[in-house]
């Protein structure tokens, strides 16, 4: 199964990032602001940096479900034909992997919604290297 979007695993842990961030000073702005202007004013390019990271925010990404693998010879690929079932390494009540450019970012039950497979999020991984403060 495939959804559609496009970006690199390391752009969204950027985005993650920059997301929790702004989150975190949310607040922070919302308090009352002191009397001595210097001190409650944000900083210059902050405004800036929102401004980038909501327009990355529409970005399309492609993810893939993964239910399981299995390496196969290429004759046994090539003999494959309809009605051919392929086992794979993953139990049925295993967790789905759900991937970004190839690496792992979530895991999941398989659901149905309106007749559509989806993935109910149980565990979500860090998508990079923990950024420097």
């Amino acid at each position: 199964m495939t959804l559609e979007f496009a970006c690199s695993a390391a752009l969204a842990a950027e985005l993650r990032a920059e997301k929790a961030e702004a989150a975190k000073a949310a607040p922070a702005e919302a308090a009352p602001a002191i009397s001595n202007s210097a001190a409650s004013a944000p900083p210059a390019d902050s405004g800036q940096e929102t401004g980038a990271l909501d327009m990355l925010m529409d970005v399309q990404l492609t993810m893939t479900m993964r239910f399981g693998s299995r390496q196969m010879l290429l004759r046994d690929v090539l003999d494959l034909n309809p009605g051919a079932v392929v086992e794979l390494d993953r139990r049925v009540q295993e967790p789905v992997d759900l991937l970004l450019d190839g690496k792992l970012v979530a895991r999941g039950e398989v659901v149905v919604i309106d007749g559509s497979y989806g993935l109910r999020i149980t565990d979500v991984t860090a998508l990079g290297p923990p950024r420097a403060q």
